[in-house]
C-alpha cells in the first residue's frame, strides 16, 4: 500500500540499486568467463575490449614473412622501372 511519495522515492532507490547490483554481477560473471577461455586455450589474440594480447613468437614470424614479401615486391618493382629505362621491356 502506498503511503505517499517518499514512500515511491524510497522504493525507486532500491529498485534502482538493487538492479545495479544484478548488472554488476552479469559484468563480473562475463569477466570471469572471458579468463577461464582465454586460460583454458593458448590462441594467438585475445580480444579484451581495450588491447590485444598477442604470441609475440607467432607476431614475429608473421612480420618477417611480410617483410619478406615486401622486399621481394620492391626488387621486382626496381628491376621493371630499370628495364623500361633501358627500353628493353621484359614480360
Amino acid at each position: 500500500m502506498i503511503k505517499n511519495i517518499d514512500f515511491i522515492k524510497q522504493y525507486k532507490k532500491n529498485e534502482y540499486y538493487n538492479n545495479m547490483l544484478k548488472n554488476r554481477q552479469k559484468k563480473q560473471k562475463l569477466y570471469n568467463k572471458l579468463v577461464k577461455e582465454y586460460n583454458k586455450n593458448n590462441n594467438t589474440i585475445f580480444d579484451f575490449g581495450i588491447d590485444k594480447v598477442y604470441n609475440l613468437s607467432i607476431l614475429h614470424s608473421k612480420i618477417n614473412w611480410l617483410k619478406y614479401y615486401l622486399e621481394l615486391y620492391i626488387v621486382e618493382l626496381l628491376q621493371k622501372h630499370k628495364n623500361i629505362k633501358n627500353n628493353k621491356i621484359e614480360l
